[in-house]
Order: structure tokens, then C-alpha cells, then sequence
């Protein structure tokens, strides 16, 4: 099991070994909007030639690949790439066997970020992940919820697992004005794009 912690927003309150049910509740509720301090990026991030597109909410961004350490903290997106997404190097590329986990910020001191709406998406709404070229992964919204970093389903997000899993997350929730932190992530939880099942009709013979 991975060791990691985030440093998105002070993202993640520990590693993916203190795994913790997910949380209850609709990421709707609670959810303030404030402005943090600025916190410096990993100098290994780099972008992909990648496009996240997610209709119902407007978000059209281009994806950064983290930096960091596998063992250490998760690498983030500077806030001159607040308009980014970032994926998790060490995770699955977005529609290929594992969990694939896409950071952004929720806000900065100037206003709203990429995943600044996150919390309104819906279950059944698309999500779309250009890999480059014509590579186009298309996810369906399972859940939205909002998580107490303190509790914080990491086992879920980060563990291994031979499904297709994509994971969006960004800061919410209250925010602590000591710490000057959220208290809160919202996790995002969508799957592989289903069609669906074609039924065929057996003709009638007179």
C-alpha cells in the first residue's frame, strides 16, 4: 500500500494505508467558498498531450502529469497552471485497469479554479478524457461526495484494483481560517462509459 500524503489544499489528511469508508451525504451542502495560500509545485510536472472535457459544468482543461515521489507527497499544479488538471503519474491512465486520479484546484486568491463546480456534477453525467490523438475515454458519474479528510477513502482512491476507475478530486467543504485549509475534499467517482444493451426482436411469422 502506497504512502503518500497530498498537498493540494492540504488535500489528502493522510496516506492511502488509512483507509476509511466513504462518506455519506451529498456534496452539495456545505460546501463555502474561500481562498487559501499559495503553495509552490513540484518541479517534475509536465504536460500530456491530454484534454479533460466534462460538459455538464463547463470544464474544458488541458492535464498535467504530477511529479513527486511514489513514497512522498503528490505533486500539484502551480498556481499559474490553475486551469489545469493533474493526473497521479504513479496511478492508471484514465479508462485502463486501476483507479486514475485527477487533481485541481478549487479556488486561489483571485477566484475560482478548474474544478471550481465539481460539487454540482451529477450521477450519469459525462466525463471525457482525451489521451492523445483520437484515444477518447468516456466516463459516466456514479457519485459526488463530499469527505472529511479525516476520512478519507484512500484504500478506494490510490489501492490497486483490476477495474476501471476514475477519481476527480478538489478541495471543499468548510474552510478553516487558523489553517487556512478546507476541511473537506470532493471526491468525484465515475466509470467506463456503458452503452446501452441492444435488444433484439424475433420477427413474427405469419
Amino acid at each position: 500500500m502506497l504512502a503518500l500524503t497530498a498537498v493540494l489544499c492540504g488535500l489528502l489528511a493522510a496516506g492511502p494505508q488509512a483507509f476509511a469508508a466513504t462518506a455519506h451525504g451529498d456534496a452539495r451542502h456545505h460546501h463555502h467558498r474561500h481562498h487559501h495560500r499559495r503553495q509552490s509545485a513540484h518541479r517534475q510536472s509536465r504536460p500530456l498531450r491530454w484534454l479533460l472535457d466534462i460538459p455538464a459544468i463547463g470544464v474544458v482543461a488541458p492535464v498535467i502529469r504530477l511529479g513527486g515521489s511514489r513514497f512522498g507527497k503528490i505533486s500539484v499544479p502551480s498556481f499559474a497552471q490553475v486551469w489545469d488538471a493533474g493526473w497521479y503519474r504513479y496511478g492508471a491512465v484514465p479508462g485502463s485497469p486501476g483507479n486514475a486520479v485527477l487533481l485541481g484546484h478549487v479556488d486561489t486568491y483571485s477566484g475560482p479554479a478548474v474544478f471550481y463546480d465539481l460539487y454540482q456534477l451529477l450521477p450519469g453525467e459525462e466525463i471525457l478524457v482525451n489521451v492523445g490523438g483520437n484515444d477518447l475515454r468516456q466516463f459516466t458519474v456514479r457519485w459526488v461526495h463530499e469527505v472529511a479528510k479525516t476520512a478519507f477513502p484512500a484504500g478506494m482512491v490510490f489501492g490497486r484494483t483490476r477495474d476501471r476507475h476514475l477519481w476527480l478530486i478538489t478541495c471543499g467543504g468548510d474552510f478553516d481560517y487558523y489553517t487556512r485549509s478546507y476541511l473537506s475534499n470532493i471526491v468525484v467517482y465515475a466509470t467506463p462509459f456503458q452503452p446501452p444493451a441492444v435488444r433484439h426482436h424475433r420477427r413474427r411469422h405469419k
